[in-house]
C-alpha cells in the first residue's frame, strides 16, 4: 500500500486537535494504523498518541524571548526553522511508514497557508517522497450563526485550497454543538447554497453598505462550486465513517488493494472420509474454519 497523509488547516479553536484524535481512535477501531505528528510549535496540550512533535525540536517561547517577536512572529519563526530542517530533523522524525496513514496537526494561523510558502513546501516534500497529501479544513459549525462569519470562513477556506494546491475537502467540525433550530438547513450550508439561505437572515448580519459586495462574493462561490463542505459529528460514528470515507477517497488509499480472491462454496465442499464419527467430523469442520 502507498504512503498517505492529510494536513489539517484551519482557524485557531477549529477542533484541528479533537480531529485528529478522533479519526486516530476510529481508526485503529477498524483495525487500521494512523500516526499523527504535531507541527504546532505553540500547542499546550495533544489530545492523541503523538508519533513526532515538533516540540522536541524547536522551543517556542525560547525563540519568542531571544527573537524579540510576538505570538505570530514566534510561530512564523518557528516554523521558518523547521523548513530549513526537513532534511535532517523531520526527515528523521519520518522514518519509514509504507502502509500507515499519517495526520500532521498544523498551527492556526491562516497566513502560514495563504500568505507564506511555509505548509506549500512541507507538502512538496512529501510529495517528493512518495506521499499521497490532502489537504483538510476545519470551519467551526458555530460560524453558520452569523453569516458574515460564516462567508468568511467560506473565503478561508478557498484561500487555502487554492494556495496549497492539493486534494482537499472541507469539514464543519464541533456539528454535535449546533442548535436544533439550525440542523434543518445544515445541508444549505454544506453546500455553500446561499441562494437558498434566507436573505432576510443575510440583510440582518451584515451591513448594508457591503451587501452589494457580499452578494458578488456569494454568487460567485455558489455559480462555479467552489466550496463544499462536509459535516463532523465526533458523537456520531456514522458521520466520522463518512467524513473518513472522504480523506480516503481523495488520497486513493485502498486503490492498490488485492482484491480478494472469490472462491465457489460448491468447489470448494468439504468432502468427510467415508464412516467418519461425530468427534472426527467436528475436527475436521474446526480444522477447515482455521485455514
Amino acid at each position: 500500500m502507498g504512503k498517505h497523509c492529510q494536513l489539517i488547516t484551519g482557524a485557531a479553536g477549529a477542533g484541528k486537535s479533537t480531529y485528529c484524535k478522533t479519526m486516530q481512535e476510529y481508526a485503529t477501531n477498524q483495525g487500521r494504523t494512523v500516526h499523527v505528528a504535531n507541527l504546532d510549535p505553540a500547542a499546550e496540550d495533544c489530545f492523541y498518541t503523538c508519533t513526532f512533535d515538533v516540540r522536541d525540536f524547536v522551543d517556542y517561547q525560547k525563540v519568542m524571548e531571544e527573537c524579540a517577536l510576538g505570538p505570530n512572529g514566534g510561530l512564523v519563526e518557528c516554523m521558518e526553522t523547521l523548513i530549513a530542517h526537513l532534511d535532517d530533523w523531520f526527515a528523521e522524525q519520518m522514518g519509514d511508514y509504507p502502509d500507515d496513514y499519517l495526520l500532521f496537526d498544523l498551527p492556526g494561523q491562516i497566513e502560514i497557508f495563504t500568505h507564506m510558502d511555509v505548509v506549500k513546501t512541507i507538502v512538496k516534500y512529501l510529495q517528493d517522497h512518495g506521499y499521497y497529501v490532502c489537504s483538510v479544513y476545519l470551519l467551526d459549525v458555530n460560524t453558520i450563526v452569523d453569516m458574515s462569519k460564516f462567508i468568511a470562513g467560506t473565503l478561508m477556506s478557498l484561500s487555502t485550497m487554492v494556495g496549497l494546491e492539493t486534494s482537499h475537502v472541507n469539514v464543519l467540525s464541533k456539528c454535535d454543538q449546533l442548535p436544533a433550530s439550525l440542523k434543518r438547513k445544515l445541508d444549505q450550508y454544506c453546500e455553500c447554497n446561499f441562494d437558498e439561505l434566507t436573505l432576510s437572515t443575510t440583510q440582518s448580519d451584515i451591513p448594508p453598505r457591503f451587501a452589494q459586495l457580499t452578494s458578488c462574493i456569494t454568487d460567485l462561490v455558489t455559480n462555479y462550486g467552489l466550496v463544499n463542505f462536509v459535516p463532523l459529528d465526533i458523537r456520531d460514528e456514522e458521520s466520522i465513517r463518512y467524513v473518513l470515507g472522504q480523506m480516503d477517497e481523495c488520497l486513493q488509499y485502498g486503490d492498490d488493494l488485492e482484491p480478494k480472491e472469490f472462491v465457489d462454496p460448491e468447489e470448494n465442499e468439504l468432502q468427510m472420509p467415508e464412516g467418519a464419527d461425530g468427534p472426527m467430523m467436528e475436527r475436521l469442520l474446526q480444522s477447515a474454519l482455521n485455514t
